[in-house]
C-alpha cells in the first residue's frame, strides 16, 4: 500500500464522536488524508469545526429527527442511510485506500452496510472495523452469532485491550486478522475548572465530597452496587455526594431512583443527572469531583474512564475486563473486586482521608493516558494495520 494513502472512517450515527476527534485527527497529523463519514446531531454541531481533517455529514433531510425515537423517525433515518447515504458512501470510497469502521448500524439496517463493505472489497479496499465492544453486553447466543458472521466481512478487527482480543479469538473462529490498539485519552487537551469553582456552579457545598459516576447508565455498569457502597459510606463522612450523570433506558433509570430511595439516603446526598450532557458540562462534573468510580460488572474498555484519568481524577474501578490493562492498583488508581462493598468502602474512606493520595493517583493517571496510551502511538499502530496486505 502507498505510504501516503486516503483513509475514510465511518460512524453513522455518532456512536463514538470524540474517539473519532481524537483519532482522526492524530491519524492526519501523520500524514494519511482522512474523511470522517458521520451524521452530526445538533448536540455537537459545532464539535468537529476546528480539525485538521475532513467531515462529510450525512443524512442531512432527516436532522431534525436524530433525537426522537418514533417509529416513523427510525424508518425515515434508516431510509435515508439505505437509499441515500449508502450508495453516496459507495462511490466516495472508490476513491480511498481504506474504510475504516467505527460502528454499525443496528439490526437489521447494518446488512446494507455489509453489503457495501464487502463489494469494496472485491473492488481492492481493505475494510478494518473497530471493535469496541466484541460482543454487546448481556447478549444472548442468537446476538452473538450474529456478530461472529459479522467479524467475517472485514479484513482486520481492531480491539481496545489484550482481554478483548483474548474473547476475540475463544469465540471468532474465522481468520479475521485482530490487533489490540488501546483507546486514548479523551479531553486531556482541554480548558479544566478549578474545582471549587465547579462545585459552586453545580450548587454543591465547597467542602464536599464528591464521588462521580459518568457514562450510559447500563445494568452491568453496577450503579446498584455504587449507590449499596455509598448508603454505608455517607454514615461515617455526611459531607460526601454521589453524582449520578448520564442517560439510559427509563425503565432502568426508575428502577435505579427506587433503590436509592429504599436506602434511604438523604437527598441532598445523591443528585442524579439522567441526562445527556454537553461537552460543558461533562467538564464541569469531572472537575467537580474528587473521586470519579467505575464499579462495573463486566466491560473491554471505558472512554469515561478515560475521561476521568485525563482530568487527572482518582479514579476507583472494579478489577474486571480491561481495566487492570490500564489501572495498577494504589499507583493510578485503586482496584477493587465487583459487589465487594468492604473493599469499596476501604477504597473511598482512603481516598477521602488524604488529599494528597487523590492527587498522586490523578497525576499518575493522567501520566499513563497521555504517555502510555497516546494517540500518537495509537495512529501509528493504526497505520501499521492499513499496511498490511
Amino acid at each position: 500500500m502507498k505510504e501516503h494513502f486516503s483513509v475514510v472512517v465511518i460512524d453513522p450515527f455518532c456512536q463514538v464522536p470524540y474517539y473519532n476527534q481524537y483519532l482522526c485527527s492524530a491519524l492526519a497529523q501523520n500524514g494519511v488524508s482522512v474523511t470522517l463519514w458521520t451524521r452530526i446531531p445538533p448536540s455537537l454541531r459545532n464539535y468537529f469545526s476546528r480539525r485538521n481533517f475532513s467531515v462529510r455529514r450525512i443524512s442531512r433531510f432527516s436532522s431534525d429527527w436524530f433525537s426522537r425515537q418514533s417509529l416513523v423517525a427510525k424508518i425515515i433515518k434508516y431510509g435515508e442511510l439505505i437509499f441515500l447515504d449508502l450508495p453516496r458512501l459507495f462511490f466516495f470510497c472508490l476513491r480511498c485506500d481504506v474504510l475504516h469502521v467505527q460502528w454499525l448500524s443496528p439490526f437489521p439496517f447494518y446488512y446494507g452496510e455489509l453489503f457495501l463493505y464487502r463489494a469494496l472489497q472485491l473492488l481492492g479496499k481493505k475494510v478494518v472495523f473497530t471493535a469496541h465492544n466484541i460482543f454487546p453486553h448481556d447478549a444472548d447466543a442468537n446476538i452473538k452469532r450474529r456478530y461472529v458472521n459479522i467479524y467475517s466481512y472485514f479484513d482486520s478487527v481492531l480491539v481496545p485491550t489484550e482481554f478483548s482480543k483474548r474473547i476475540f479469538q475463544q469465540n471468532i473462529s474465522h481468520k479475521t486478522a485482530v490487533t489490540d490498539i488501546p483507546h486514548g485519552p479523551l479531553f486531556h487537551d482541554g480548558k479544566k475548572i478549578p474545582s471549587t469553582e465547579a462545585k459552586t456552579e453545580l450548587r454543591l457545598s465547597e467542602e464536599s465530597f464528591v464521588v462521580l459516576f459518568q457514562g450510559l447508565i447500563r445494568p452491568y455498569k453496577g450503579v446498584e452496587f455504587l449507590v449499596e457502597t455509598f448508603a454505608e459510606f455517607i454514615k461515617s463522612v455526611p459531607n460526601a455526594v454521589l453524582l449520578v450523570v448520564g442517560t439510559g433506558d427509563e425503565h432502568y433509570l426508575q428502577s435505579l431512583r427506587k433503590k436509592i430511595s429504599s436506602l434511604h439516603i438523604p437527598p441532598p446526598s445523591v443528585v442524579c443527572k439522567f441526562d445527556y450532557v454537553g461537552i460543558d458540562e461533562l467538564s464541569l462534573y469531572y472537575s467537580s469531583a474528587d473521586v470519579a468510580v467505575f464499579p462495573y460488572r463486566a466491560i473491554y474498555q471505558s472512554g469515561a474512564l478515560m475521561t476521568a484519568m485525563s482530568f487527572r481524577k482518582a479514579v476507583i474501578a472494579t478489577n474486571v475486563g480491561g481495566f487492570p490493562e490500564v489501572i495498577e492498583n494504589d499507583i493510578n488508581g485503586k482496584l477493587i473486586e465487583y459487589g465487594n462493598i468492604q473493599q469499596f468502602l476501604s477504597a473511598l474512606n482512603a481516598l477521602y482521608s488524604s488529599k494528597e493520595k487523590r492527587e498522586q493517583l490523578g497525576t499518575n493517571a493522567f501520566d499513563t493516558v497521555t504517555n502510555k496510551f497516546s494517540w500518537e502511538m495509537i495512529a501509528e499502530k493504526t497505520i501499521n494495520v492499513y499496511r498490511e496486505p
